[in-house]
């Protein structure tokens, strides 16, 4: 893991460089995992600190030591960790898992970093566990009291370049968004009532369908139910999988499937009419995400996933 200063020598840079973007909280939460973890350690050299090894896990955390008032006889031992990237903002089990690892280094304090925030269990654990938070805030806010040459020092070698995307925690090259592909089983909502005139664009599917009476309903999609209940007008493809009960004041156009139907003097069914004799396949549609992969063809990189931020890029 680089630190600030070998960044710096990496890209060719000196302390004049102009700093193009403008320290924010919101910036710094949407830094490249391991551009935050440089920028940490560069706050920390800051401090007058010692920096000790780095450790960078699968999971894009970061893990380093440092020893604070060195040579001296408060001299301390701080274990300090940055959160795993699909972790950004904490909860109480990350935060116990942390515990664990500062109870298991030799007489050591812990610093864990979210940059997204702490939840209020985690809140509660770090202080059960003694464990100092630091958030974007925080970290921003540090920064800003530096005076203001090393200040726009780190902050411009932590932002040089390419700093929003997230590197490859295995090989430390840029990450790639890729697309999948998935089928889900659509969940049925419990119940869909209309009570006034509509012409509905999206499909529908329910526990039970209910169109009162008075009303004149055009569905441009499937409807799909376990029950219907009509007593107003239907325009559109019913599909119900129970009972479809018609109303004396119902009115459906259209086509109709369903396993039984009641029809009530008074109701006019002017559709094209099924019987369902078998139980329909469950409704599933096409599921698109897409997550930060390594495409290096490295074997050790193959199982690198991470997840997208709200924040994927500079939020200018």
């Amino acid at each position: 893991m680089l630190n600030a200063l070998d960044r710096l020598k990496e890209l060719g840079l000196g302390e004049s460089r102009v700093v193009e973007a403008t320290l924010t909280a919101e910036r710094v939460v949407a830094l490249d995992w391991a551009r935050l973890a440089d920028l940490m350690r560069g706050l920390v050299v800051e401090a007058g600190c010692e920096l000790a090894g780095t450790q960078v896990q699968p999971d894009a955390s970061v893990v380093f030591g440092m020893i604070e008032h060195p040579g001296t006889e408060w001299m301390k031992r701080v274990l300090v960790k940055l959160v795993a990237w699909n972790e950004w903002g904490a909860q109480a089990e990350q935060v116990e898992a942390f515990a664990t690892e500062v109870r298991a280094a030799r007489d050591a304090r812990g610093i864990l970093v979210a940059p997204a925030g702490f939840s209020p269990g985690a809140r509660e654990a770090a202080g059960r566990h003694r464990i100092e938070m630091v958030d974007g805030v925080a970290l921003t806010e540090a920064l800003g009291r530096l005076p203001e040459g090393k200040r726009e020092f780190l902050w411009g070698v932590a932002t040089s370049g390419d700093a929003w995307t997230p590197s490859c925690p295995m090989c430390l090259g840029k990450l790639a968004p890729v697309q999948s592909h998935a089928m889900e089983t659509v969940e049925a909502e419990e119940e869909r009532m209309m009570f006034k005139d509509a012409i509905v664009a999206d499909s529908v599917y329910c526990r039970r369908l209910r169109v009162v009476r008075g009303i004149e309903v055009q569905f441009l999609q499937q409807v799909r139910a376990m029950e219907m209940d009509i007593e107003g007008t239907v325009h559109g493809d019913l599909v119900c999988e129970g009972m479809l009960y018609l109303r004396p004041t119902a009115v459906v156009r259209g086509a109709v499937a369903a396993k039984g139907m009641t029809v009530e003097d008074g109701a006019q069914l002017l559709a094209d009419v099924t019987v369902l004799r078998t139980a329909l396949a469950p409704l599933v549609r096409t599921s698109v995400t897409w997550q930060w992969r390594c495409l290096s063809g490295e074997a050790v990189c193959a199982g690198v996933a991470l997840e997208p931020h709200a924040l994927s890029q500079d939020p200018s």
